[in-house]
């Protein structure tokens, strides 16, 4: 049941950004406004970003690996520029902004539900849409930042009368982006880094002749430790049992 959920929701996600890359890039091609944009994708826009919110359900679950605290910053610095700033406010729909960053988003989401997709259904991800998801980001992160900065800045003046505690918290928000900003490019960069080096490990090789037993099911690690205590304990045990059960009690099996 969650494998089936987490294929839907990624499916159904990455189907709505790239239908509202699709309304954003017709309109821009056919010349439109920044407001006759907003007009044609505004609103499914805001559906996808909205549901982003269950990226932080699935990690908060453990239903996902993902860190609860990236992803809550990387989906609340997208909720409060839609809901915050664009969607109340005529001036940042009819900021140039509003076509950079939702292309942005689009772009760099498209593929990130793509992957997330293969990764659950698929035994290898394709390398094209491995390599887009972990290297586009150089690209469109900064890009999209710059336009959530301008339509934040684009919303202050309507904020200041129509809510001066939002005016401030803005602000506030503003001022976040400066250390947010570099630390969410860097998780990227950590994350592309790790992701490269185990897509380009060479396969494990098989075993042959007397190996050590397997002791982390996890990594496949195999370490001696275990073995040789419960060699100890057995041979002990033969003619000591309190021996055998110190032995298997210690702790510091290096020294103790």
């Amino acid at each position: 049941m969650k494998t089936a959920w987490l294929i839907f929701y990624n499916l159904a996600s990455a189907a709505g950004w790239a239908y509202v890359l699709m309304l954003a890039l017709t309109a821009f091609s056919e010349g439109k406004t920044p407001a006759e944009a907003w007009a044609a994708f505004g609103d499914k826009l805001m559906l996808v970003q909205t549901t982003m919110a269950f990226e932080i359900l699935h990690a908060l679950t453990g239903m996902v690996r993902s860190p609860v605290g990236v992803t809550t910053m990387q989906v609340s610095s997208r909720l409060w520029v839609v809901w915050g700033a664009t969607y109340y406010c005529t001036a940042c729909q009819e900021h140039w902004s509003l076509y950079l960053m939702v292309v942005s988003w689009c772009c760099a989401e498209v593929p990130r539900y793509l992957f997330y997709v293969a990764n659950l259904a698929l035994p290898a991800i394709p390398y094209p849409l491995f390599y887009v998801r972990y290297s586009a980001f150089a690209v469109l992160y900064p890009t999209g930042i710059t336009g959530e900065i301008f339509q934040c800045l684009a919303s202050l003046p309507h904020w200041a009368t129509a809510c001066p505690a939002w005016f401030y918290a803005l602000k506030v928000i503003l001022v976040l982006y400066a250390p947010g900003s570099p630390f969410m490019i860097m998780n990227m960069v950590g994350n592309r880094k790790s992701a490269m080096k185990k897509r380009n490990a060479p396969p494990p090789r098989k075993p042959a002749g007397l190996v050590w037993p397997v002791t982390d099911a996890k990594t496949g690690e195999r370490g001696s430790t275990d073995t040789n205590k419960k060699i100890f304990e057995a041979a002990i045990g033969a003619v000591d049992a309190a021996g055998a059960e110190a032995v298997r009690k210690t702790r510091n099996w290096r020294f103790g």
